[in-house]
């Protein structure tokens, strides 16, 4: 079995409003569903239409911000892209590492300290 692509992410976080300014305004996603504990966000058209699905911790469930396997976020200029997140405030955990004739990749975190690769394909 061969998985091609990852289909549907899901997020907690504690503050939806702070999650809002961070996927839509600092990580340029686009809101497709919102209502006040849970959204959808979308990758633009230019994408294969990966959801991300963002919704406030639950605290009868396993299922609490911070808590999450890193999701891949793949750009096409790793550099300029951490530059300009970086500029925007996001925290990066790493630098730049190059996997020789695979990625170069960056790990960094939201406001809820979910861990996230940045990641340039070769």
């Amino acid at each position: 079995m061969v998985i091609k692509k990852i289909g549907i992410c899901i997020i907690a976080v504690s503050d939806m409003e702070r999650a809002i300014i961070f996927y839509r305004d600092i990580m340029g996603l686009h809101i497709s569903y919102n209502i006040p504990a849970y959204m959808e966000l979308m990758t633009g058209p230019e994408s294969r239409g990966t959801m991300l699905i963002v919704g406030l911790e639950s605290p009868e469930e396993d299922f609490q911000p911070g808590k999450n396997a890193p999701i891949n976020f793949v750009v096409d200029d790793i550099q300029k892209t951490k530059m300009e997140l970086e500029e925007k405030g996001v925290k990066f955990l790493s630098d730049i590492v190059e996997l020789p004739e695979k990625t170069k990749l960056a790990l960094f975190e939201d406001p809820d300290k979910n861990k996230f690769f940045l990641i340039e394909e070769n």
